[in-house]
């Protein structure tokens, strides 16, 4: 397992260096934490699910945030699967937060290789008519 290409000599993990993300269209991270129980409901409803997007060799780009968050606008619930995801750049699960972060989505779990986001959707998708589809207990 080299230097992986989104490394660059001289700087830190890109959770540290920030991805210039102004281009995007977004809300912050969501205000509060998910509560214990929220979580595992969370937990429960991803077991089915298949990764609807992959993180490979590059990394973390604008591209595969705006598709995450894209999906995330979509379903709410996903799954990520990031290949090169190491303890190289840090600990996973400190990864899989910032990239959480940089969605504007919660944290719910990191298994192996596999990162499960959620996000509600925003105001103005509700003032739209829209109906959450996952309702935390």
């Amino acid at each position: 397992m080299g230097t992986k290409k989104n490394s660059k000599p001289g700087k830190g993990p890109w959770w540290q260096e920030g991805v210039d993300l102004s281009q995007l269209d977004w809300t912050p991270v969501p205000s509060g934490e998910l509560s214990g129980k929220q979580r595992g409901h969370l937990k429960s409803l991803a077991h089915k699910l298949r990764p609807v997007v992959r993180i490979g060799q590059e990394g973390i780009t604008p591209g595969v945030i705006s598709e995450i968050r894209k999906q995330l606008l979509n379903h709410e619930l996903i799954k990520v699967k990031w290949a090169d995801l190491s303890d190289e750049e840090g600990p996973k699960k400190e990864q899989a937060r910032a990239l959480a972060q940089s969605v504007g989505a919660h944290f719910v779990q990191l298994l192996g290789h596999i990162v499960v986001l959620y996000r509600a959707p925003d105001a103005g998708a509700l003032e739209d008519g829209r109906t959450p589809k996952i309702q935390l207990p």
